[in-house]
């Protein structure tokens, strides 16, 4: 297998497979690290040109969506995969990958890692991945130990996941909180209620099943179970990396404008998210 990044998730899942993989990436102490921690006296696991990669039936995509063009570009001259999974946040990150001999699967992950220095993650303990049916990744995946769960309609468990992305995380970086601190601020929880409830809106437009409440309870779910954790967006600000702001909620935006849809909650948190990446200070919780 290949995986594609070298951030949280790739290196977690690196420390699930733990042998039969290589990682491809740009020259990193990330990198580095991964390919000392895995290589084990074989071959290097850690790979930055196209030609340094092996034939893999199966490829991992976990970079953020703002990397995708470029990490396809880069591996063209690869050995062509049989089936790539594009494990993002985001309405539909896999677009970049999808190619005629390709099978490109989308899929979504719950499990809360962060990085605790080049390629060493902690916490993943709990949490899931879901595959849609019959994935050519389902048995590999549940192999290295994690839990998998398939899902009959990928496009229903995507809305859903993007509900958290597009609250949660949003209000966690307004004001540089853990998920459990956002979720226990009235007014930031008001705040992801009411965006819960506009992208369930958005996702009908779609012809998605969609309700608010359960957006609602699956986004508090979520910070409970990660209560501790840093959210991807918030730690891609302090860093000052690109967020996956505009694949997220720009998306969003977006289509609210295309389909003449109101949604003053996300255009709200559009106005405070531009000021923050303008002024890059949160906003204050306690006075």
């Amino acid at each position: 297998m290949l995986i594609v990044g070298t951030g949280a998730v790739a290196a977690f899942l690196c420390r699930s497979l733990k042998s039969d993989f290589q990682v491809f990436g740009a020259p990193s102490a990330r990198l580095s690290a991964l390919d000392k921690l895995y290589s084990a006296g074989r071959e290097s696991v850690g790979v930055s040109r196209p030609d340094e990669v092996g034939a893999h039936a199966l490829w991992i995509v976990a970079v953020k969506a703002w990397q995708n063009s470029e990490k396809f570009e880069l591996l063209k001259g690869a050995p062509r995969p049989q089936a790539v999974l594009v494990l993002q946040n985001g309405l539909d990150p896999e677009v970049c990958w999808r190619q005629p001999d390709w099978i490109v699967e989308r899929g979504l992950s719950t499990y809360g890692v962060r990085s605790i220095g080049p390629g060493v993650v902690e916490g993943g303990e709990m949490g899931c991945l879901t595959l849609k049916q019959h994935s050519a990744f389902h048995d590999v995946l549940e192999q290295a130990g994690l839990a998998v769960e398939t899902a009959a309609d990928m496009r229903a468990s995507v809305w859903r996941k993007l509900a958290v992305n597009a609250s949660l995380n949003v209000v966690a970086t307004l004001y540089g909180l853990t998920n459990g601190e956002a979720l226990a601020h009235p007014e930031g929880a008001h705040t992801m209620l009411q965006v819960c409830g506009e992208v369930a809106r958005l996702a009908r437009c779609l012809g998605v099943e969609a309700e608010a409440l359960d957006y609602w309870q699956h986004t508090q779910h979520v910070a409970r179970q990660t209560g501790e954790n840093i959210c991807s967006t918030l730690a891609d600000f302090r860093a000052g990396r690109p967020t996956e702001y505009d694949s997220i909620n720009g998306r969003l935006l977006q289509l609210g404008r295309q389909w003449g849809v109101k949604i003053p909650a996300l255009q709200s948190l559009d106005r405070r998210f531009s000021s923050l990446a303008k002024n890059r200070v949160s906003e204050c919780l306690f006075p």
